[in-house]
């Protein structure tokens, strides 16, 4: 800048620079989020289905709130994991093991019917054994509410590395193919491959 004076004011330029450093983020920093309020309502009617190993029926909702779908699920236990409360549940309209985020639980109604949990399908579905590690959208973290993290860490302005196990690795590239391009595959090889070869496959 001190070479061209007539284009801009150094010392505004300068303090411009200033500003914008300040509140980038280091890139060892952990990844901040902010857990959205659970409605006192759905925490009770979850906690008596639990007691009372009752099914129960949700509108529960995607990444928006635009995107709510309807789910009968058999509730299991609820836990906390990055100040967000989740619910552990078989879906039975996904027939799968799912955690389901309180805070996204829009509408909520207990059943008379008891809990049905596939016995087989609930110990082999249970186990998260594959390991891999994917590139996200800090604002798309919450949405990883069907796997263990191992670790994460912000590393660019916007992008979360994190590290985690999963049910399978075509569960995984199903994942990050759903994300829209918010998700990118970083390893292993066979994830990224797998990644590549299953996208070839959808032009």
């Amino acid at each position: 800048m001190e070479q061209f004076p007539a284009l801009a004011d150094v010392k505004v330029v300068a303090g411009l620079i200033t500003k914008i450093a300040s509140v980038i983020p280091n890139p060892e920093n952990l990844v901040d989020v902010v857990a959205a309020p659970v409605s006192a309502a759905v925490v009770v009617e979850v906690e008596q289905a639990i007691a009372s190993h009752v099914a129960i029926e949700i509108s529960y909702a995607a990444v928006s709130k635009d995107d709510v779908s309807q789910r009968k699920v058999d509730p299991v236990a609820m836990y906390v994991r990055d100040d967000f409360t989740y619910l552990r549940a078989w879906c039975r309209t996904s027939q799968a093991w799912r955690n389901f985020r309180l805070d996204r639980v829009v509408a909520i109604s207990s059943t008379a019917e008891p809990i049905d949990i596939p016995e087989a399908i609930e110990v082999r579905e249970a186990i998260r054994d594959y390991l891999g590690v994917i590139e996200l959208d800090k604002a798309y973290y919450g949405t990883l509410d069907q796997v263990d993290i191992l670790s994460f860490k912000e590393y660019m302005w916007h992008a979360v590395e994190v590290e985690l196990k999963v049910y399978s690795r075509d569960w995984l590239i199903s994942l990050v193919l759903a994300s829209g391009g918010r998700m990118r595959a970083v390893g292993p090889p066979d994830l990224v491959a797998g990644v590549i070869e299953r996208a070839k496959g959808w032009e």
